[in-house]
């Protein structure tokens, strides 16, 4: 790793070769860092791939994929909802604009949003041109 980072001198900024980084066998990027209920997750980059990681705290349990599914919308859900921010009650997610186009060919025109979604009308009209949309996910109960 050292030698993708050079330093140009005293009071200089340091150079980053990032294409570099997609070489090597190393995890960069770490980001969208969210505690969950009794979870902590973020994503990261290993080579081309973005992956996502879910600790469990308390049983040391650790999970690692290319996405998380929610029960927003029916099977097939390969929209990602980036988490963004949490707190007790839930967790808070955004769909990006750039993932709007997506959204719209591939849920809601072929009917695979849950109808029982907040806003279900709201997101039934959404356009390409939209803001992003954020979800909050709120936990469901656990039996203790």
């Amino acid at each position: 790793m050292k030698k993708l980072i050079s330093d140009c001198g005293p009071g200089e900024e340091f150079n980053y070769n990032v294409s570099d980084l997609h070489e090597e066998d190393c995890i960069f990027c770490i980001s969208r860092f969210v505690e969950l209920d009794g979870m902590v997750s973020f994503q990261y980059r290993k080579g081309d791939e973005i992956m996502y990681l879910l600790h469990d705290v308390k049983t040391k349990e650790t999970w690692v994929a290319p996405s998380f599914k929610d029960d927003y919308l029916f099977e097939n859900n390969n929209i990602p909802l980036d988490m963004c921010y949490s707190d007790e009650e839930g967790v808070l997610s955004v769909l990006r604009v750039d993932f709007i186009p997506y959204f719209i060919e591939d849920v809601i025109d072929k009917g695979h949003l849950n109808p029982k979604i907040d806003e279900y009308e709201k997101l039934m009209g959404i356009k390409g041109d939209s803001n992003p949309v954020l979800f909050f996910h709120k936990y469901k109960s656990r039996s203790k």
